[in-house]
């Protein structure tokens, strides 16, 4: 062989290594940035090439489905992650605990048990030992939520849906406000959908489903970041709603806070953060005290607001906590709202009930699967049982009156 044949073979070798090196940073790097829908597609290609690499990356293409609220699609991968014997001890840990997950949420009951019990027995993870415990005593009493007796009857707002996500219906002078991510304005990479916005669906009379939807307010919503889950003062003049920062590593805003607008003659107010509540960092050495707060409801005498968040002093994963009116019309020091409602899972969407009853949702206490609606009434939380509750994610269960309410399900 000629050298200038010898060398052109290197420079081709070396610019295939290139190649594939670059996919794998592109891959790891989407990965890090949380954006899990653009990365599924790099890690696959990259899997083709390298199959003697599937341990790793059939691990980390199920890690992006589970990451974006898509468990039960994760599955399949981890089964394959589960044959290989090259992956590193902690993802080994790891991996066994959300094959589980995935299998609770298709739903497979028997095989999620045997996978939690077998995950029991190995673990070196204390926080996913915690949560295997639970989710082994839930399984074995399955068959208790699904033959509960139920006299709800359920039915699909078609004429309120869309091929995008709809979730957090609340009321508001009589119409339905909810979030959508229908508009696309930009896309969201985790998911590989549109950011959220807040709608207004002005209800036909005497219907439940039929309507007209249109954007909440021109100076609610904003570009390239998520606003959602809206809850109102009783005189309908407050709003308090969650919103996301961009992603951007600019944004001082890594996460969710809450924020507040008022009414008066001339529309909403422009949004600001919810003082006493939540904080956003005011450098980028302080990003990552940051922390999530979201879903809030505010209490039909409005004294109380209620939100989700994983700040310190909670159970684990997302709780709900409650803060105090003060006379001044500021919010107090939020409270836990202890072990009987709070796990080491998360605990999110928490309303009242016309009734009284406090509602919210939990894939921590016994459920079918992802988030389950329960009920905490005389010191007991209860699942509200089938058919709200599914083996996919169901929660947000707000009521329209003493007959009439809706919630949202990935079902």
């Amino acid at each position: 062989m000629s050298k200038i044949k010898y060398l052109i073979g290197l420079l081709v070798m070396a610019l295939t290594m290139s190649s594939c090196t670059s996919l794998y940073q592109k891959a790891e790097s989407k990965y890090q940035s949380a954006e899990y829908n653009a990365a599924i597609p790099l890690f696959q290609k990259y899997m083709a090439e390298h199959p003697e690499k599937g341990a790793e990356l059939n691990y980390k293409i199920g890690q992006c489905y589970t990451l974006s609220n898509r468990v039960g699609a994760a599955e399949e991968f981890y089964k394959k992650a589960l044959t290989a014997t090259d992956l590193k001890t902690a993802q080994k840990d790891s991996l066994k605990f959300y094959y589980a997950q995935s299998l609770k949420a298709n739903k497979k009951y028997k095989e999620a048990l045997k996978a939690f019990e077998d995950y029991s027995h190995n673990s070196t993870n204390f926080e996913f030992q915690e949560r295997t415990k639970t989710e082994i005593k839930n399984l074995k009493n399955i068959d208790d939520i699904l033959k509960k007796e139920s006299k709800i009857s359920i039915n699909l707002c078609e004429d309120i849906n869309t091929k995008g996500s709809e979730f957090s219906p609340t009321i508001w002078q009589d119409k339905l406000v909810f979030s959508s991510n229908r508009r696309k304005e930009e896309t969201f990479e985790t998911t590989g959908n549109g950011f959220h916005d807040l709608y207004l669906y002005e209800l036909t009379e005497g219907e439940n489903c039929k309507g007209t939807a249109s954007l909440f307010a021109p100076n609610i919503n904003t570009d390239a970041v998520h606003d959602a889950s809206a809850t109102f003062t009783p005189d309908g003049n407050t709003m308090i709603f969650a919103r996301s920062g961009t992603g951007s590593k600019k944004d001082n805003e890594t996460e969710v806070s809450l924020y507040v607008s008022k009414r008066n003659s001339q529309g909403w107010s422009a949004p600001v953060v919810l003082q006493g509540i939540s904080r956003i960092a005011e450098s980028a050495d302080d990003r990552k005290k940051n922390r999530w707060d979201g879903t809030p409801f505010i209490s039909p005498d409005g004294k109380t607001l209620y939100f989700a968040s994983n700040r310190l002093g909670g159970e684990g994963g997302l709780d709900i906590w409650k803060a105090t009116r003060s006379e001044s019309g500021g919010w107090g020091l939020p409270e836990n709202m202890g072990k009987e409602i709070n796990t080491t899972g998360n605990e999110m969407f928490p309303t009242i009930s016309e009734k009284g009853e406090f509602i919210f949702a939990s894939d921590g206490h016994a459920g079918l699967g992802g988030l389950d609606i329960f009920t905490f009434k005389g010191g007991k939380v209860e699942n509200i049982g089938v058919p709200v509750n599914s083996n996919a994610d169901d929660f947000g269960l707000i009521y329209k009156d003493d007959s009439a309410g809706y919630f949202v399900s990935k079902r």
